[in-house]
């Protein structure tokens, strides 16, 4: 590599970068559009093939398939190689990392991904995709959003019916973004500007415990890019007892989340999205600084007695649903969000 900064070795390494942009274009321009799958896998040898085979079932959309495993001790590695061998074209890169931590494993991804495609969809290991779930969030992107994300069919192991993720009705925005996730990982389709803006920031988020999806919403409403939210399902969300948190529509997942808010994990995770915010650089909409300012304000001094609910209003930041936005000024309240 250093003999391409010398001048009599410059055709090689000007070949290579013209070799580069031909890929780039090829990737951005052909029929068949490629989206870059980010899959990490932690003992998922139960559900894995299951989850591979619908993605690459996906219609009209080529996969490549970049896959982390986090120190797995069953038979997914072995499930992996023989994938990588049964479609080498699929299967562009496999890292072992031990972080035991599925967000840092999602970040590390998207730190290890080139930047030569136009769609990154980030998957879980665990769940099953509708055969036109990448092509119905790219059309969305290609009409302009760099964001997609969608409801989900919540199944039990044997994929059986149970239910339906939350269906939210208002606009995404960065006024929902810094109270709210708003789709799951396992949803979540951007673009390469949002790709961009994550790997700015990647040496401070492999240090976090961030929420992935969360983050990709909360960092793209910030710089004022679009995001669209399906309320149509589009994955099969499978619901068992290795589940991280799951779905926020079971009863057990809502005791969970109960006791996390009370906990004051919300008011931690507030902290710190909040910090994470302050430390981005480049150019935001003006009224996205003041809202996080104006946030930040509510709550250093808006509670016990100084609590006033207009301030709500006046800021406008909000939860999708009423009983979230109840909680949200009951925690500020109580000093836990």
């Amino acid at each position: 590599m250093v003999l391409c900064f010398k001048a009599r070795k410059s055709r090689p390494c000007q070949a290579l970068k013209i070799r580069l942009v031909e890929t780039i274009n090829h990737q951005f321009n052909k029929k068949e559009k490629t989206a870059a799958i980010l899959l990490p896998t932690h003992n998922s040898e139960k559900f894995l093939e299951a989850q591979i085979d619908s993605i690459l079932s996906q219609k009209k959309i080529n996969v490549h398939f970049y896959i982390s495993d986090d120190g797995s001790k069953d038979r997914t590695l072995k499930i992996i190689n023989s994938y990588f061998k049964k479609y080498p074209k699929n299967f562009k890169k496999l890292f072992k990392v031990n972080f035991y931590n599925v967000s840092k494993n999602f970040f590390y991804l998207i730190s290890k991904v080139p930047q030569i495609y136009k769609y990154y969809s980030l998957s879980d290991h665990d769940d099953v995709w509708l055969d036109d779930k990448l092509l119905k969030s790219i059309n969305f992107i290609d009409k302009g959003f760099n964001v997609y994300g969608c409801r989900a069919k919540i199944v039990d192991e044997k994929l059986r019916f149970l239910g339906y993720s939350t269906d939210f009705n208002l606009q995404p925005s960065f006024a929902n973004a810094i109270v709210q996730g708003l789709f799951s990982n396992s949803t979540t389709v951007f673009d390469c500007n949002v790709l961009r803006l994550i790997k700015k920031k990647i040496d401070f988020l492999l240090k976090t415990d961030f929420d992935p999806s969360w983050i990709v919403y909360l960092i793209s409403t910030f710089y004022g890019l679009k995001v669209y939210y399906d309320r149509v399902p589009r994955i099969l969300y499978r619901q068992h007892m290795q589940n991280n948190m799951g779905s926020g529509r079971l009863f057990f997942s809502r005791l969970k989340r109960l006791y996390l808010f009370l906990k004051g994990n919300n008011k931690h995770t507030n902290n710190l999205h909040i910090d994470f915010l302050k430390s981005l650089s480049g150019k935001k909409p003006e009224a996205n600084v003041k809202l996080l300012n104006n946030f930040q304000h509510m709550r250093n001094k808006m509670y016990f007695y100084k609590f006033n609910t207009d301030f709500f209003r006046k800021t406008g930041i909000y939860r999708q649903t009423k009983i979230g936005n109840f909680f949200l000024k009951l925690g500020i309240f109580l000093n836990l969000e």
